[in-house]
């Protein structure tokens, strides 16, 4: 909440424009796209369904966000396994295993009432962290791998680290349980430490409302000119000791701690305001009525030209045929291709191979289906695995009562879910096992 809670129109575009989210909304389904954190999820297989949490797993502490082992005997519903892109912040400082931790420590230090001090509290933390701090059983940094990407003029040199977060619950869509509480900050650790302790010291406020409570300002490292000579008087301090909080021992050292706040005061020097992040855009100039973004061309910056090239242009899946037989419904497929030429491009509809003409594997589509009653009641509802034979099957026998039913089947491509193209198909269910129907579909 670095700028007022970015909630007038500038600080909004500001904000998207200079931050950089681990996942980012899929333009066109209600799940996520991964940004600056790719996933892998596993849910439990033990018979209980749990995953074990490892002892040495981490789990902050409720009102102080101290790093505690989270010890022997904790399970989980799901395990998912991150790999964080990380990159330079906009004051040339590296992002480190410190910044990855550093918001969930946060978010239980002000998420959560502190008995003694309510000045480090903040309701608008509470509950914009509540369904993290709920699910959240324990985090594990597994190591920091290290990539080499070449280049033309230079080889460049990633540092990626894999973090564990193992989670209370576990939701239908992998997408949705991998956006609740993923390692990452857009903020570097010790300008969330400075944003802290001006709130400790009463200069701003992370809320509105409790600014209003305690008669001071919200928070804003770029407008607020006061609040800005006061937190370059704390950088001073900070880069002069430095300081790391207690809470960092033994993430970060005093000459790690010295480099970050010399770092931030050489930032705020130059730029005139504190909103460093590891996004595409640096902050360059601004007044009441505009703002200027300088593009932030950083090497280690990890998604390059092409990365969401498949998102412009909105793919579909087809149903071509869905034909019945034995109390099966095999399902075939078309999909759509684009083919570009420079700025322009065409899109050919064709059948749905495992390869495409020129060799390349294709994605596959997601066939999802529903089978319903003439009164229109659930009766079944899943996903169809695709088979090597080239077509999706659903396998009815044995699962519906004698009747009639409908069978309702649309194609997912490419994470695109809307306006599908719906195909019905009727059939009659007899006996234990659905007799054939229908062999070509309606609609």
């Amino acid at each position: 909440n670095p700028l007022s809670g970015f909630t007038d129109v500038q600080g909004r575009l500001i904000w998207s424009a200079v931050s950089d989210p681990a996942v980012i909304p899929a333009p066109y389904s209600a799940s996520w796209v991964a940004n600056r954190v790719t996933a892998t999820l596993a849910t439990g297989d033990s018979p209980s369904g749990g995953v074990e949490v490892p002892r040495d797993a981490l789990i902050p502490e409720p009102g102080t966000g101290a790093l505690r082992l989270v010890g022997e005997g904790r399970t989980a519903k799901a395990k998912v396994v991150y790999r964080v892109l990380a990159s330079a912040f906009h004051d040339t400082t590296r992002m480190t295993v410190a910044d990855v931790l550093y918001p969930f420590i946060f978010s239980y230090r002000w998420g959560v009432r502190h008995p003694q001090n309510r000045n480090e509290y903040d309701p608008s933390v509470e509950s914009s962290t509540a369904l993290m701090r709920d699910w959240l059983q324990g985090l594990r940094v597994v190591r920091v791998e290290t990539e080499v990407k070449r280049f033309e003029e230079a080889n460049v040199t990633y540092q990626v680290p894999v973090v564990e977060v193992y989670l209370k619950y576990a939701l239908p869509d992998a997408q949705q349980t991998t956006a609740v509480a993923p390692p990452w900050s857009t903020l570097p650790w010790h300008l969330i430490v400075l944003m802290e302790e001006a709130v400790k010291r009463g200069v701003a406020a992370f809320s509105r409302e409790e600014a209003e409570r305690r008669g001071i300002g919200w928070l804003d490292l770029v407008r607020d000119r006061k609040a800005k000579e006061r937190l370059a008087s704390l950088v001073k301090d900070f880069a002069r000791q430095g300081y790391v909080p207690s809470s960092l021992k033994g993430l970060v050292t005093v000459a790690e701690s010295r480099a970050r706040w010399a770092a931030l005061r050489r930032f705020y020097e130059k730029h005139g305001h504190f909103l460093v992040t590891n996004g595409p855009y640096r902050l360059d100039r601004w007044s009441e009525g505009s703002a200027v973004l300088q593009a932030f061309r950083d090497f280690t910056y990890p998604l390059t030209m092409g990365a969401f090239d498949w998102y412009p242009v909105p793919r579909k899946a087809y149903v071509s045929t869905a034909d019945l037989r034995d109390g099966r419904l095999e399902i075939h497929a078309e999909v759509e291709r684009v083919m570009k030429f420079q700025r322009s491009y065409t899109i050919a509809r064709e059948p749905l191979r495992s390869q495409s003409p020129d060799g390349e594997a294709v994605e596959i589509p997601v066939c999802r289906y529903v089978v319903v009653s003439l009164g229109g009641d659930l009766v079944s509802a899943g996903s169809a695995p695709y088979d090597k034979t080239g077509y999706f099957t659903v396998d009815l026998r044995g699962r519906m009562k004698p009747g009639p039913y409908r069978i309702l089947v649309g194609l997912y491509l490419g994470g695109n879910s809307v306006n599908l193209d719906i195909k019905v198909v009727p059939y009659q269910a007899e006996g234990p096992v659905m007799t054939p129907g229908l062999t070509r579909p309606s609609s």
